[in-house]
């Protein structure tokens, strides 16, 4: 039986043991029946802690590989970039527009990007300008604990699963 099965047979049994035409032998089997739910829930609490743990581990080991390949790769990219910009340089240097060698072309592909040389003078509606807001939740928080009115805003309480 699943979590939710094992709940729901107990609270029929507790409703059944407040059922006051129960015989002493039923009353008896009911609360042996409710002894071995409680059992039963608590094995599977454990076992599902334990799954969680092994989970965990498993991620902590996946994010501990994944830092690793990732510290691997850096150099990687950093040598094909390092390679790249030699090969434009020399290419550049000896005024070479295209080369083809062995199964290699290359070539330039001309293109264009605006550069900002002095942000402060460019013409205002050339510049996007980003406007954030958010609700101050320490703030909020702190007026309603000293009995001040925040329309919009309560102080809910939270339940939170604390596993050690």
């Amino acid at each position: 039986m699943n979590l939710y099965q094992l709940s729901t047979e107990l609270e029929i049994l507790q409703a059944q043991l407040t059922n006051e035409e129960l015989t002493d032998t039923e009353r008896q089997l009911a609360e042996d029946r409710i002894i071995e739910i409680l059992d039963s829930q608590e094995n599977k609490y454990e076992s599902i802690l334990k799954v969680r743990s092994n989970k965990l581990a498993q991620e902590k080991m996946l994010q501990d590989e994944i830092a690793r390949l990732q510290a691997k790769l850096k150099p990687i990219q950093n040598t094909v970039s390092r390679l790249e910009d030699y090969l434009d340089s020399s290419l550049r240097t000896n005024g070479i527009d295209s080369l083809e060698v062995w199964t290699y072309k290359l070539t330039y592909r001309k293109s264009e990007s605006v550069e900002i040389t002095d942000e402060a003078l460019l013409p205002a509606e050339y510049v996007k300008t980003k406007v954030t807001t958010a609700p101050d939740k320490i703030a909020i928080k702190k007026a309603i604990n000293d009995w001040q009115d925040v329309s919009g805003a309560t102080i809910k309480t939270n339940f939170n699963l604390q596993i050690k």
